[in-house]
């Protein structure tokens, strides 16, 4: 949990995808650096796009989302 100005946020891992990589790549790197775990079975589901602004700056995000298989 991030504080900041009295608003509370929660961080998910973040990560960046680099040219010519595809996202399950990214996702299994940044669970090995972030967390030491390696990821397997993993689902791509859909793709988010959201362009905002915050604190008056605009933003861009977009965000791959897997599943992992059990």
């Amino acid at each position: 949990m991030i504080l900041s100005k009295k608003k509370h946020f929660t961080d998910f891992l973040v990560g960046v995808l680099n040219l010519g990589k595809k996202g399950k790549e990214a996702l299994k790197r940044e669970f090995q650096e972030e967390l030491g775990t390696d990821l397997e079975n993993i689902k791509y589901i859909t793709t988010l796009e959201n362009i905002f602004i915050y604190e008056g700056r605009p933003g861009h995000e977009i965000i791959l989302v897997f599943e992992q298989i059990w």
